[in-house]
């Protein structure tokens, strides 16, 4: 059984509102790297770790860790898009927003099952998701598909679903950025966004999923680094805000479970604020866990220092352990035999299944008409906007469009005058060219739409009397941008299977069935 929080002395108390990343090393080839981590969680008795990209031989490592540690670990990984989007060998689905346009709550609770299914097996027990941001601002660089989509009541009712659906089968969901990431244009991980939505319109739109959350039993939620002046005009960050943290969630919601920062290595909260005294914050504003601090020793020792000059209560760090070993204890995770990772994992067999209903159901005609279709394969052309510069990601378009006998020419970042010309001047033939778009909502990237160059392009070939179909593999207002396109289909996501799926409606052999999850706040006629 686990220890009570009485039977802990200060620093282990301390220690177990920490998590610290435990990074991706070949551990079995490289003694050094595990006898480090070994040497640290003796010295902190750290609350649990957070795994980013982690190699199957990463479990071995968690296995020796959980046999180090009296109070079993608790591993979070952030799972956004189910246990393969981090954790090699398992699952991906596609972004949530895909979802979103399915409206189908059993689909919501399928993705949520599968995801706590697979990341039990390899030893996580805590997955980081599902997003609860109702994604209003079509300029947020951050969040967009990786939300449900823009309406607070659908938004809540798919995070209700996923919630049950993980937390139904054996791991701790997570709803997050409270108080709402939504209605942002700046990305928390390189600056601090400021969300200016009055008090009202953050009871009618942000918070709603929260409220819902809370009510059906969410076992975590994240604090996000953002300020909100509406509910704590200093500016503080969510994540540090007494106001937000204790006096709403905690208070006026009533929520009791577990809290968790967002990632203390983010430039929303590290720029201007040090380390150890935003950690002592946190934990005084009401958060029980800080997450993935660059330097953790630092951080416990700040924090047992701020308790013993009077500036941390015990009371507030015995709380936030309560919280802690009670998440623990609601997962099963009171042994150190339960903690350990499945010796092999593999993908579940109902995960496949699922995310092709999802693609199936997602795929959404935004512009067009049914009469537009099918294309004729010989009479179009193709031109991939690859936003990234990641030629692996469209792989399976290139597969699903040599079926078709048809060749693609690709456009990136990288990219010369010199390559735009020319692709002009072949495509300019076209009677219709398809143009699928991957841009992918990244951390740090700063933007999510069409860079300039592509859109002249897309509009001098319209100008010249080529049909455009445009297709969006990630986010849906890029229209915006190309509002006279002949038609715009959204997919939401990357991946595999959404690609095959789109170029399947394209051509006429399936129905697009999604329906737009947000506003598109653009000329879109037919």
């Amino acid at each position: 059984m686990l220890p009570s929080c009485d039977a802990l002395s200060l620093r282990e108390q301390l220690g177990q509102l920490i998590v610290p990343l435990l990074p991706s090393h070949p551990y079995p080839h490289d003694p050094a790297a595990l006898e480090l981590q070994l040497k640290n969680l003796h010295a902190g008795r750290w609350g649990g770790y957070i795994t980013i990209f982690p190699k199957p031989d990463l479990t071995l490592a968690l296995t020796r860790l959980q046999a180090e540690t009296r109070i079993p670990l608790l591993v979070a990984c952030d799972l956004e898009r189910g246990a393969g989007q981090h954790l090699e060998g398992l699952s991906r689905f596609p972004h949530i927003m895909a979802l979103g346009a399915t409206e189908s709550p059993d689909l919501a609770y399928q993705m949520g099952r599968m995801t706590a299914i697979e990341a039990r097996l390899a030893g996580v027990h805590w997955v980081l998701a599902p997003v609860a941001d109702v994604n209003s601002n079509p300029a947020n660089p951050i969040i967009n598909v990786r939300a449900f989509g823009g309406d607070p009541s659908w938004v809540s009712t798919l995070v209700e679903a996923f919630v049950a659906g993980c937390q139904e089968h054996g791991a701790l969901a997570t709803v997050k950025h409270f108080p709402g990431h939504g209605d942002t244009d700046v990305d928390s991980h390189a600056a601090l966004p400021v969300i200016h939505a009055s008090r009202e319109r953050l009871d009618a739109c942000d918070l709603v999923p929260f409220r819902r959350a809370i009510a059906c039993g969410v076992g975590s939620l994240m604090t996000g680094h953002i300020a909100v002046p509406a509910l704590d005009p200093t500016l503080t960050p969510a994540s540090l805000s007494e106001p937000i943290v204790t006096g709403l969630l905690r208070h006026e919601l009533g929520y009791d479970g577990l809290v968790v920062t967002d990632a203390f290595n983010m430039a929303g909260i590290a720029e201007g604020y040090d380390e150890g005294e935003s950690a002592v914050q946190a934990v005084r504003a009401g958060c029980d866990v800080i997450l993935m601090p660059p330097n953790p020793l630092r951080v416990l020792d700040a924090l047992e220092q701020a308790v013993n000059d009077g500036t941390l209560s015990r009371q507030r760090v015995a709380e936030a352990c309560r919280h802690v070993l009670a998440a623990k204890a609601s997962i099963g995770l009171t042994t150190r035999e339960v903690a350990s990772p499945a010796p092999t994992i593999a993908p579940h067999p109902d995960a496949v299944r699922v995310a092709e209903a999802i693609a199936i159901r997602a795929i959404t005609m935004v512009k067009g008409a049914p009469a537009f279709l099918p294309l004729d394969p010989v009479s179009s052309g193709c031109l991939v906007l690859d936003d990234d510069g990641d030629a692996g990601v469209y792989a399976p378009w290139d597969d699903a469009l040599g079926a078709y006998g048809m060749s693609r020419r690709v456009l990136t970042p990288k990219s010369g005058p010199a390559e735009y010309g020319q692709a002009f001047a072949e495509l300019k033939a076209c009677s219709t060219l398809l143009v699928p778009v991957f841009a992918t909502v990244r951390a740090w990237k700063g933007r999510v739409g069409l860079l300039p160059e592509m859109v002249g392009l897309i509009e001098r070939l319209g100008a010249s009397g080529v049909r455009v179909v445009l297709i969006s593999f990630s986010n849906p207002y890029l229209i915006r941008q190309v509002p006279d396109v002949a038609a715009y289909f959204c997919a939401y996501s990357d991946h595999a299977a959404c690609q095959r799926v789109a170029l399947e409606v394209v051509m006429g052999s399936r129905p697009a069935r999604g329906i737009l999850p947000v506003e598109l706040v653009a000329r879109v006629e037919a």
